[in-house]
């Protein structure tokens, strides 16, 4: 059948995904067909489908895709453009996230059904947008049940979020390090003191986490101090829905929000990158462009005009955030610092895929005022560097930054200069050995020159 195991769902034991053909199919086990037949007809599923809240799907048209799978109900999901994780978003798109699964958990009590998780993996973004993917997450509601994944939940999203909120950005790289979520204990320690003078904060992660620490010990669960009527844990959900609208994070300035202000352009050689940067962009057009180290996006917009889906990546959480705030439609921007990109984490290494396989199948890559800060400031051999774009299928637009322009050699105040090989010769020779240049514009003063380059053919 050729099929394609996405790694990610093995834990699910009501279904998995897979891949054939470039299409996404999950596979539905026969024990959970009774629920599945409840849930697409209820009216709360079926309008979050239409309004775009819970990922499309429909019957698998091939009847190949069956294939040894005997009892099993298949369909095809609609296919996100690009797959993101947490760890990455910011602050704006983890609100999303969160107040999207609340929402969604909500509308299941009120029609009968609850969620069985609440991880934020179960969430995607199609450009802005954020999109449900876990067809299979919804179990029925009994009565007096408590909301089992509520931990979880706060885990994944509230402590995260608290993190930014109180102005902790760093430590919601913590995301790597574990499978299901920051633990509640490690948040609680992190966060300010006066975190705990505000109470929707006390109750829902500090005496969340004390609770849990109290009770790590337990091997009994006495389910009937558990139980909580409906509409009690609908008004707890709502109340936490609220406390999650309101949090907010502060604008700050870092070195690289004003970076247009003093860069080594004039206004009429960034007018010049521009107008050489579209031609090019419209010339390749496509499905994905990727944009790494977008900055403040001025790019990444013009790529919105020619492709369908464009990732801005840059390793500033600020600048990345003011980008999202834009909220332009085909635009996902993303905190990820290329010297050290998310890494495969989970079982095996294979839960979650590193960013460097999944921006692989990009159409079109741009690295703009990048690679002075890749192998000066992080000591990258060009070589390397050209082999890591050589990776990427689509084309590529860089820009040579020379050793003598003022933001290189901002790189170099507080270090030797050991990089006798950071050349155009070196340049133009390591990427020679991947690319074949399409277009060089010189931009005459600033020595810097941009490229686009295309891969060799195959032989």
């Amino acid at each position: 059948m050729n099929q394609v195991p996405e790694q990610g769902s093995f834990r699910d034991r009501d279904g998995f995904v897979f891949y054939k053909d470039a299409k996404v199919f999950r596979a539905i086990h026969p024990s959970y067909l009774p629920t599945w037949e409840k849930l697409i007809v209820s009216p709360f599923f079926t309008e979050m489908l239409s309004d775009g809240k819970i990922i499309s799907f429909s019957p698998a048209a091939d009847p190949h895709v069956t294939e040894g799978l005997p009892g099993y109900r298949v369909i095809e999901a609609a296919r996100v453009p690009f797959i993101s994780y947490p760890v990455e978003w910011p602050f704006v798109y983890l609100k999303k996230a969160a107040l999207l699964t609340l929402s969604i958990q909500l509308q299941a009590m009120e029609n009968g059904f609850t969620l069985k998780d609440a991880s934020a993996y179960n969430v995607q973004f199609v450009g802005t947008k954020p999109v449900f993917i876990d067809h299979l997450s919804f179990g029925i509601y009994e009565e007096g049940e408590p909301w089992h994944p509520y931990r979880q939940f706060c885990q994944h999203f509230l402590g995260p979020l608290l993190l930014m909120h109180y102005g902790l950005d760093d430590l919601k790289q913590l995301y790597s390090a574990f499978t299901d979520g920051i633990p509640l204990h490690v948040i609680s320690q992190v966060l300010p003191w006066r975190s705990r003078l505000n109470l929707a904060t006390l109750t829902h992660l500090h005496l969340n986490a004390r609770f849990e620490k109290k009770h790590a010990g337990d091997t009994k669960i006495n389910s009937r101090k558990l139980q909580i009527s409906k509409q009690r844990s609908i008004a707890y959900i709502t109340h936490l829905k609220s406390f999650v609208q309101s949090l907010q994070v502060r604008k700050k300035n870092t070195g690289w929000t004003g970076y247009y202000n003093d860069c080594s352009y004039t206004s009429t050689g960034l007018d010049i990158k521009k107008k050489f940067v579209e031609q090019q962009l419209t010339a390749i057009s496509g499905a994905l462009c990727v944009d790494l180290g977008a900055n403040t996006g001025e790019f990444s917009e013009l790529a919105c005009k020619h492709f369908h889906t464009v990732v801005a990546c840059d390793n500033d959480l600020e600048v990345v955030s003011r980008l999202a705030d834009r909220k332009i439609s085909n635009l996902l921007c993303l905190h990820v610092d290329i010297s050290n990109p998310t890494p495969a984490t989970g079982w095996n290494n294979e839960e979650r895929k590193p960013f460097s396989e999944r921006i692989r199948e990009a159409d079109c890559v741009m690295a703009l005022a990048l690679m002075h800060h890749l192998c000066i400031g992080n000591n990258v051999p060009m070589e390397k560097l050209a082999s890591y774009f050589a990776n990427i299928k689509g084309r590529l637009i860089i820009e040579w930054v020379p050793k003598d322009d003022p933001q290189a050699q901002r790189l170099l105040v507080t270090r030797k200069d050991v990089f006798e090989d950071y050349t155009l010769a070196e340049f133009r020779r390591s990427f020679a050995a991947h690319y074949d240049v399409v277009e060089e514009l010189n931009t005459g003063g600033t020595g810097r020159i941009l490229f686009h380059f295309k891969k060799h053919t195959a032989v």
